[in-house]
C-alpha cells in the first residue's frame, strides 16, 4: 500500500510539536476530494475498514466514511508518530473509537464529527473529548424532538426567542449536549437528558447541570465554534479527567479523599490555560493565525479562552 505522502503529514506533525497538554486541537477538512486524492485515503484504511465502508449501499456515504476515516488516519498520524496505514482502533460500548495504546506514543484522545461535506477533529491528551457540528437550518418538528431531546428549561429558552432564532438555538444546543455525550462515549438518545447546557445563540456555552447537579457541571468545559459560514459546532471535555491526567503525567496525582470535585477544579484553574487551535487538513500552507470566537467557563468564573483559525 502507498501511504499519503509524508509532505501532506507535515501539518499534523508540526502541530503535534505545539500541542500542549492543555492544548484542544480542532482540524477541519472538506469531504469532496479530489478522485487522486480519495485514491491515497483510501490506502491508508485497514482492510476491515474498506470492506464496511463498502458494505454501505449508498455511494455518497461509502465516499464520506471513506474520505472521513482516511483523513481522520492521516491527521492521527502526525500526532501518534506513526504512518497513517499503521494506527490502529479499538472501540468502546457505545461505538466511540480510540486509538490503540500499542500505535499512540503521546496519549492522545481524539473525536470527529461531521456535516454535509465538512469534517472536524479534535484533539486533546486527557481521555473524554466530545465534538459536534451541524449546519444552521430550519428544524423540521422542531418542537416534537426538543421534547424527547431536551429538558424543560432548554426547551422554554428557546421558545422564548424571536421566531427566527430559534432553529440556530437548536442547533447551537444539540450540538452542545452531542458534544458532552460523544466526550462520555454514551449513546445519544440514552445520556442526552443528562446534560443540561445553555442555549442562547451569543450566550456563553455551558454545561449547567449533569444529571440534575449544578456542581457536576463545573466539572465541564464547553467551547462554541463556528468552524464555517453557516455552521455551528461544540467541543466538550471534562476538566477532572484532564487533572488527572496532568497530574498523572507529572507523578504527582494520588485520591484525594474528602476533597470535592467542585474544589479540585478550582485548584486546577490556577494554573490551566485552555487553547483550542483550529486548522485547516486540505490546506499546504500555514497562514498568520486569527482570534476565533471561543467562550471558556467553568469553575465559577468565566476566562475568555482563545481560538486560532489556520489554514483560512
Amino acid at each position: 500500500m502507498k501511504p499519503v505522502a509524508s509532505r501532506d503529514l507535515s501539518k499534523p506533525r508540526a502541530a503535534a510539536a505545539q500541542m500542549g497538554d492543555c492544548d484542544i486541537h480542532v482540524w477541519k477538512a472538506r469531504l469532496d476530494l479530489s478522485r487522486d486524492a480519495f485514491g491515497r485515503l483510501e490506502q491508508s484504511l485497514s482492510p476491515d475498514e474498506r470492506e464496511r465502508f463498502g458494505r454501505l449501499r449508498a455511494e455518497p456515504d461509502r465516499l464520506g466514511a471513506t474520505a472521513s476515516r482516511g483523513l481522520l488516519r492521516h491527521i492521527l498520524a502526525g500526532y501518534a508518530g506513526r504512518p497513517a496505514e499503521e494506527l490502529v482502533f479499538t472501540y468502546g460500548l457505545a461505538g466511540k473509537p480510540e486509538l490503540s495504546s500499542a500505535t499512540d506514543r503521546e496519549s492522545v484522545s481524539f473525536n470527529t464529527a461531521h456535516s454535509g461535506d465538512l469534517l472536524l477533529v479534535a484533539l486533546g491528551r486527557a481521555p473524554s473529548l466530545g465534538i459536534d457540528v451541524e449546519r444552521i437550518r430550519p428544524i423540521v418538528r422542531r418542537e416534537r424532538v426538543a421534547r424527547r431531546a431536551f429538558s424543560a428549561e432548554e426547551r422554554r429558552q428557546i421558545e422564548a426567542l424571536p421566531h427566527d432564532l430559534r432553529d440556530e438555538a437548536f442547533i447551537s444546543c444539540w450540538t452542545r449536549k452531542e458534544a458532552c455525550v460523544k466526550a462520555v462515549g454514551e449513546g445519544v438518545w440514552s445520556a442526552f437528558g443528562r446534560f443540561e447546557v445553555s442555549v442562547e445563540p451569543g450566550e456563553p456555552a455551558t454545561v449547567k447541570s449533569v444529571d440534575g447537579e449544578a456542581a457536576t457541571g463545573a466539572d465541564w468545559s464547553l467551547y462554541h465554534i463556528e468552524p464555517a459560514p453557516g455552521f455551528v459546532g461544540a467541543v466538550a471535555e471534562t476538566v477532572y479527567a484532564l487533572w488527572k491526567y496532568i497530574h498523572g503525567k507529572a507523578g504527582k496525582y494520588k485520591v484525594m479523599v474528602n476533597v470535592g470535585k467542585l474544589l479540585v477544579c478550582h485548584v486546577l484553574v490556577a494554573y490551566r490555560h485552555i487553547r483550542v487551535v483550529l486548522m485547516c487538513a486540505t490546506e499546504c500552507d500555514f497562514r498568520p493565525p486569527h482570534i476565533f470566537r471561543c467562550t471558556f467557563v467553568g469553575f465559577g468564573i468565566n476566562p475568555l479562552g482563545h481560538i486560532f483559525f489556520i489554514g483560512e
